[in-house]
């Protein structure tokens, strides 16, 4: 995916004289020709956006923001990827987003939101911190939005829960590429970090982030500022997700299938006992014969 940007990036710079624009001091807008409509509504989103992430980070980017905007087709075409709509390039304040993914006001908003979010990360961290905590803390912002465009994100966590295949976390500093992996490496970067904030509040995450400056490894940073070991915090996290109420919610959910499955199971055993009951029959009548022949 690094390559796909980089790639996403170069184009961006050699066609951005062939593009359309409109800019202020704050924000430059390009956009492929189909797409010249749109220009206005991106830019008057932004002030606001950017205004609530300020607020929320404690800090502005006074470099002015890059936002392309692309066709579906054209951004498939460079991004190799379908299921994403938009990303950041932070060390070059661009955000790029396949508006044809955008299927109204709302979705538009919390999309920027999301990639302006990663800019900030990046911003306070002054590095890229692992993806999870990136990710995780961009869909908190965004009450769950992100990027991927992928269904019920939830399902698959849920699913991961049960049969006890979910992904450590010290293990998604990056996320794996596959439909199911993708979705499951974000839900739980979003579940995750929602548990942290939760129980210690949104500032000490933040500062988290903010602790990325420094050359701690991650685990001695969480350690630091949480006062919790990253396992020890991950237990916890995956204790409370096979709470009670999951299950019951699980099953809820799942009601249908679950009484589909019984139906069947049932009916299976049904079977086999119907099976066995004839042959045992069967067996008895062949006995009974023999009896009476011995007799005759």
């Amino acid at each position: 995916m690094a390559w796909n940007r980089l790639i996403v990036f170069v184009v961006l710079l050699f066609f951005c004289s062939a593009v359309p624009l409109l800019a202020n001091n704050n924000v430059l807008v390009t956009f492929e020709e189909p797409l010249k409509g749109v220009k206005e509504e991106v830019v008057k989103i932004y002030p606001s956006v950017q205004r609530e992430l300020s607020q929320l980070f404690n800090t502005t980017i006074s470099a002015r923001i890059h936002i392309h905007l692309m066709t579906h087709n054209e951004f498939i075409k460079i991004t190799k990827n379908r299921y994403i709509s938009a990303f950041a390039v932070p060390a070059r304040h661009t955000i790029v987003i396949n508006y044809s993914r955008m299927k109204n006001f709302y979705m538009m908003k919390e999309t920027l939101k999301h990639e302006l979010c990663h800019l900030f990360v990046f911003k306070i961290a002054e590095v890229k911190p692992p993806r999870w905590v990136d990710e995780g803390f961009c869909q908190w912002v965004t009450s769950g939005i992100s990027e991927i465009i992928l269904g019920r994100t939830e399902e698959t966590l849920r699913r991961a829960v049960f049969s006890d295949r979910l992904i450590p976390i010290s293990k998604l500093t990056t996320f794996p590429s596959d439909k199911v992996g993708l979705s499951l490496a974000y839900e739980e970067s979003k579940n995750f970090t929602g548990f942290l904030i939760k129980n210690y509040g949104e500032k000490r995450f933040v500062d988290f982030i903010k602790g990325f400056r420094g050359q701690d490894s991650t685990e001695d940073l969480f350690l630091k500022t949480f006062g919790i070991s990253l396992p020890e915090a991950e237990r916890q996290w995956i204790n409370s997700l096979k709470g009670g109420s999951q299950v019951v919610r699980f099953i809820a959910e799942h009601i249908y299938e679950i009484l589909f499955f019984l139906g069947a199971l049932l009916t299976v055993v049904g079977f086999i006992v119907l099976l066995l009951r004839k042959r045992a029959m069967k067996k008895m009548e062949e006995y009974w014969d023999e009896e009476e022949e011995n007799i005759c």
